[in-house]
């Protein structure tokens, strides 16, 4: 047997929180692609594609290795004596913690999954050869009844689950001698794992994300919110929550409802085969040797819990902090005016209040699309959270006295309801309406004489907890107060818009209170200008100009109304 020892100088006198992110164990070889990982008593074992087996007696300080050039795919343990199953070399036995190594009556096999139950091994064979059975700690072998490549294998409820590579799962209820397949709605057939975590049973699948059963196996539910990598190598439950390892590592703390990446400091494209849990440390075997993780201090990818629009009308971004000892600082990004270009607008310490407030954000002008991230402080590339959108309110003068919302969608989240509230005072609003999330206008047919504020709200799906809860993000407060700013002399313009939304053509009517030269500008929510209608001298009294919106693509833009002794500003909708 070889002995490999490792320096740990740099282990040693570091500060406690080195696993608080998954870093590589330096002490392990990190050009090793490593296939399995099984631990028993204070021996961690180490299967590998190429390199043999290895074995740490001392928490991995040092290493020692066997059935060198031998592809191991599966190691597992029945008392005294440890198997290693092989691509090519058949099951392997050692009766002496893997020091040395001996074959067994299935010498010469593929085997690609070892199952232990009760005083019995179990073998699952490459190429459709099926399980075997062995009693006698592999002495001899016996074929099963199950005929399928099988990778894995879990008890549950007193039942036994194999997952195959290419036949989804079959279910036996009568220790191996009978077996019935379980598929109902599990869409994808090549299952690489299955966990076991209170009442669910988990399939981890090549290329369709992550199946779940309640009712054993009955029937399956796709569980893959968050999961933007379909191809699942490996499950490991640790507690309530459930590891997914796969091109990185992912987590789920409610049953799989949400997935989060748990990634903190691992490269992308490690591709982790097996995920393991030693006391509170968590292993992930890779294409690229062994990482290591405190998993009390692991670190989510952080996201936005929700942006809204505060009392000081400047927009708000609350995320969900996550529960570290080992983070330094989050950024605070706004998309800028290049579409998914973000610049960095705000840094907060980990121990500040979870949310920020963009004090140079104008949502009376525009809605903004907002990002976070956390400082990774171990030289990888600021990973950043989805986006959210904030909500921009417009009114725009219908027929008669009637008042037309139009808003920009919340993005982030799904939107059940939209709510609509108005007043006569900005603080004093009422809920006067709600709409589907599907839809974004609303007309007042019956407003109030005078002033009318408005605004939106849709209620988030969860509460955002950053040291005080937020429940609901609001849109901007749109009123008729605003749509006019008065010039010298005190004298306001009156203006309507008709149609709006409009299509080829706007007609803008205005009532002047004297003669006045006017100029027409229109421009688009960030305030460049892309229309421009030359000066012209009207008269007292009403005018109706008409404005030729055929060459504008859909979208809102604001039409400036500027005279001698007053601007105003009004909006529109073009649609096609």
């Amino acid at each position: 047997m070889k002995t490999l020892t490792f320096t740990l100088l740099v282990l040693i006198g570091v500060n406690g929180n080195l696993f608080s992110q998954w870093r590589p164990l330096a002490t392990f070889p990190q050009n090793i692609p490593v296939r399995c990982l099984t631990y028993s008593g204070s021996s961690l074992f180490v299967g590998t594609e190429g390199h043999g087996f290895y074995r740490s007696i001392d928490n991995g300080v040092s290493w020692d290795s066997s059935l060198a050039g031998m592809d191991v795919k599966c190691i597992a343990v029945l008392g005294n004596n440890v198997f290693a199953g092989t691509l090519g070399n058949g099951v392997r036995i050692s009766k002496n913690n893997g020091q040395s190594w001996t074959g067994t009556g299935l010498n010469g096999a593929q085997i690609i999954s070892l199952f232990v139950k009760g005083t019995n091994v179990y073998a699952g064979k490459w190429d459709f050869q099926g399980v075997f059975m062995s009693a006698d700690t592999g002495v001899n072998w016996t074929q099963t009844s199950l005929q399928q490549e099988v990778n894995t294998f879990v008890e549950a409820g007193g039942a036994i689950y194999a997952g195959t590579r290419n036949n989804y799962v079959f279910k036996s209820t009568d220790n191996f001698s009978s077996w019935t397949q379980v598929d109902n709605n599990l869409t994808n057939p090549k299952i690489r794992e299955l966990a076991v975590s209170g009442n669910f049973i988990y399939a981890a699948t090549d290329g369709g994300g992550i199946f779940r059963t309640s009712d054993g196996g009955a029937n399956w539910t796709a569980v893959n919110s968050g999961l933007f990598i379909p191809y699942i190598m490996t499950l490991e439950v640790v507690g309530t929550s459930v590891f997914a390892g796969t091109g990185t590592v992912f987590r789920t703390l409610n049953d799989g409802a949400v997935w989060k990446e748990a990634n903190h400091c691992m490269p992308y494209a490690l591709e982790v085969n097996t995920l393991i849990l030693v006391g509170s440390d968590l292993y992930a075997g890779t294409e690229n040797g062994i990482w290591k993780v405190n998993v009390n201090a692991v670190q989510e990818k952080v996201e936005v819990c929700m942006v809204t629009v505060d009392d000081q009308n400047k927009n708000e971004v609350v995320w969900q902090k996550p529960v570290s000892t080992a983070l330094d600082s989050f950024y605070i990004y706004r998309e800028s005016s290049v579409t998914d270009v973000y610049t960095i607008i705000g840094r907060l310490s980990h121990t500040a209040l979870s949310s920020f407030t963009d004090t140079a954000s104008r949502p009376e002008v525009q809605s903004n699309k907002y990002k976070v991230s956390y400082n990774t402080n171990c030289g990888l590339p600021l990973v950043t959270s989805s986006f959210h959108k904030t909500m921009h309110l417009s009114i725009v003068k219908g027929m008669g006295d009637t008042w037309n919302l139009i808003w920009d969608p919340y993005t982030g989240y799904t939107v059940s309801t939209y709510n609509i509230y108005r007043g006569t005072s900005p603080t004093n609003l009422q809920l006067i309406g709600s709409v589907s999330g599907g839809n974004t206008q609303y007309s007042d047919l019956n407003p109030p004489a005078g002033f009318v504020y408005y605004r939106v709200e849709v209620v988030s799906p969860s509460a955002c907890n950053s040291s005080k809860t937020f429940n609901s993000s609001l849109s901007n407060i749109a009123s008729n107060a605003t749509t006019g700013v008065e010039g010298t002399g005190n004298k306001e313009i009156a203006v309507s818009l008709y149609p709006n939304p409009a299509r080829e053509q706007l007609s803008i009517y205005l009532n002047l209170p004297q003669a006045t030269d006017i100029n027409l500008q229109v421009t688009d929510l960030a305030g460049k200008e892309l229309m421009h209608v030359t000066s012209q001298v009207l008269t007292s009294g009403e005018h109706q100009i008409a404005l030729n919106t055929g060459n504008l693509a859909n979208g809102m833009y604001l039409v400036n109304i500027i005279s001698r002794y007053a601007v105003h500003s009004a909006q529109v909708v073009v649609t096609h």
